[in-house]
């Protein structure tokens, strides 16, 4: 065997980033982020922002090895923001396709799963044997779950949701009846349609679908550690203009020339995901989060030699503005109870 790619110490690695130009201003620093988090994830991830030339490979001059750590590090902090507030989406999802279940068929498994309260399409068949499995295996890999069917040999629909995956949730979902499908869509998109959007039947559908798709995808590409750096997203999970506009958002997306950009990128998830949770509290810290970690590296120009943090994750400067405005819009520029409007109001002073 003669391979490309042979086996190298962590010493024999830092010298191969040494030779194609990089700056290690302290070795033992470097040895032990190789050891954390692998040559690959250090240098082939982010090696798009510091590369002067592919053939033969050599980086920009003045290159450091913190320049490369530090973009892995911020990676790292974005994918674990955007994760968490994606756990979020996950459990309205859960709570929100129960309560319609329950309160639709019965609370008794035998009969909250059966066949017929579903779509009979062929597409669907599998998603529902999914969702009966995901149910069978919570019973005995699920404490809370495990109990139920101990203690009362029944597992209501808001237990077994709980001992279920977001993709088996996702699936619940998908093989409702259009009827019990827009009553979950309608409590996630609550305040969009409160504040004047007309959004028609199918437009209502496919604009949900897409925002669930877009979280759900993203929550797959950060479990299994894939980078958020310039992250695209597939043609089908990308926010359809005329959605946005019938919805009132496409102000609150970037536009080149008049035309709406960044709908499959990191932004269109960051939106999506202010779309799908309905709580202005958490809205108020996701923007926050990310508010503090963009204005942390913003004001350092060398951080990235000739790009910036913004460069990184392919995002506008004023994007946190754009979040702002939406916020805004979506949560104080509508009639709610007085209570509701008083902490919206604190909020609009925060920001």
């Amino acid at each position: 065997m003669n391979p490309k790619h042979p086996y190298l110490t962590f010493e024999k690695q830092l010298r191969q980033l040494e030779n194609r130009g990089i700056i290690v201003n302290d070795k033992s620093f470097a040895i032990n982020a190789l050891q954390n988090f692998s040559y690959y994830s250090l240098s082939n991830g982010y090696k798009d922002l510091f590369l002067a030339s592919r053939s033969p490979e050599k980086f920009k001059d003045g290159t450091t090895f913190e320049m490369l750590y530090t973009a892995n590090w911020l990676d790292l902090s974005m994918s674990n923001i955007l994760f968490k507030y994606s756990l979020i989406v996950e459990k309205q999802l859960k709570t929100a396709v129960s309560h319609v279940v329950a309160k639709s068929f019965s609370i008794e498994e035998t009969r909250y799963l059966n066949p017929k309260n579903y779509s009979t399409t062929k597409a669907q068949r599998g998603k529902f044997s999914d969702v009966q499995k995901a149910i069978d295996e919570a019973k005995y890999k699920n404490p809370v779950c495990k109990y139920y069917m101990d203690t009362e040999d029944n597992l209501p629909p808001w237990i077994a949701i709980q001992g279920i995956s977001f993709g088996s949730a996702v699936n619940w979902y998908s093989i409702l009846r259009e009827p019990h499908k827009l009553e979950v869509i309608d409590s996630f998109l609550n305040l969009i349609l409160k504040s004047g959007a007309i959004l028609k039947l199918e437009d209502r559908k496919h604009f949900f679908k897409i925002c669930l798709e877009q979280v759900y995808e993203f929550r797959n590409l950060s479990a299994h550690g894939n980078r958020t750096f310039k992250l695209q997203l597939p043609e089908k999970q990308r926010q359809v203009p005329r959605y946005l506009k019938s919805a009132k958002l496409d102000k609150y997306y970037p536009a080149q020339d008049g035309v709406i950009i960044s709908r499959d990128s990191i932004f269109s998830i960051i939106m999506s995901l202010l779309i799908l949770i309905n709580d202005a509290f958490v809205s108020r810290n996701l923007i926050n989060e990310l508010d503090k970690l963009f204005e942390f590296y913003a004001d350092d120009p060398n951080i990235f030699i000739d790009s910036s943090i913004y460069d990184l994750f392919g995002l506008e400067p004023n994007f946190i503005e754009f979040l702002v405005s939406f916020f805004n819009y979506l949560n104080c520029q509508i009639k709610l109870e007085k209570n509701y409007l008083l902490i919206c109001n604190v909020l609009h002073e925060y920001f």
